[in-house]
């Protein structure tokens, strides 16, 4: 029997977002929709996502973060799925050292199987549906469209995105092997994550800075930047009992970069943070977006 094309597309690995997951009142996850801050007068709406019982375990679907065929484009009158299939082999590898607890965990995954979880990490800085749109639809007016959206790119269009994503993920698995990361744990802030969970500095207008980071958990996060003598590492550090203001500066960040969903570890942090989700607010954080992401160099095909 030949497979179906994958239709539904995770912008952000579904696994992932499922360590979110509460048990508050019901099992699900908390995430605020902010597609209606793009129309003026709009307002964010918090949401809950009830999980489902699969295989024995609770599971939730994570819907809000699903865009139709946003990777598997037209070529030749066919969806070609091959994108996806890559993304998919890279988040396998990518979980295992999300759910990592200690080093010793870290390091049993094997050096080549590090190096394609931290890519799968690092691809997350660029494969959200609004960066895509944005793309070729004008990133600060357009009102992001969810479910089928993608499906109506001009082929061409498309197919140059999807090029365009390639060798920015081939750039990212040069670069991995060259640079230190180091995981921070026990964090002692629950982490907030949105579709763009991968902060990659360099791409910043005015970024001095050279460095990656990104929440692997609600708990943890990754950190890297180029090694020294270009021998690349891989090390965790143990914030418990640690006075650190780590937490709060990388949700900060998520807020700023946040356009479409946020998620958090409960309704009440969610709550927290509808101040930072004024319709006032969120439009002058959306006129600072640029069309970086993904458009990296012209065409030479």
């Amino acid at each position: 029997m030949k497979n179906q094309v994958k239709k539904r597309n995770h912008e952000v690995t579904r696994a992932y977002l499922q360590q979110w997951m509460t048990n508050e009142t019901s099992p699900g996850l908390n995430w605020l929709d902010l597609t209606g801050l793009h129309k003026a007068g709009g307002t964010p709406i918090a949401s809950f996502e009830l999980a489902r019982q699969k295989r024995r375990k609770m599971r939730a679907s994570a819907d809000f973060a699903v865009q139709g065929f946003l990777y598997v484009p037209l070529l030749n009158g066919k969806r070609n799925d091959s994108l996806e299939d890559e993304l998919a082999k890279y988040e396998s590898q990518m979980m295992r050292l999300c759910r990592a607890k200690t080093l010793q965990e870290i390091e049993a995954i094997g050096t080549k199987p590090i190096e394609l979880g931290i890519v799968g990490c690092l691809t997350h800085a660029a494969r959200d549906a609004y960066n895509w749109l944005g793309l070729h639809d004008g990133l600060a007016t357009r009102i992001v469209m969810r479910h089928g959206a993608p499906a109506a790119f001009k082929p061409t269009v498309h197919k140059q995105l999807i090029r365009n994503a390639r060798l920015l993920f081939d750039q990212y698995r040069k670069l991995v092997p060259h640079w230190e990361w180091t995981v921070f744990c026990n964090v002692s802030t629950p982490l907030l994550v949105s579709e763009r969970p991968c902060f990659d500095m360099r791409f910043r207008a005015g970024q001095t800075e050279n460095f990656i980071m990104m929440p692997l958990s609600p708990r943890s996060i990754l950190i890297g930047h180029p090694a020294k003598d270009d021998r690349g590492s891989i090390e965790m550090i143990d914030l418990k009992n640690t006075k650190h203001s780590l937490g709060e500066r990388m949700n900060a960040m998520t807020i700023e970069r946040a356009r479409q969903w946020i998620v958090g570890s409960s309704g009440l942090q969610l709550n927290d943070i509808l101040e930072r989700f004024t319709h006032d607010e969120f439009s002058k954080r959306v006129s600072t977006d640029s069309k970086i992401g993904i458009a990296i160099g012209p065409r030479n095909d």
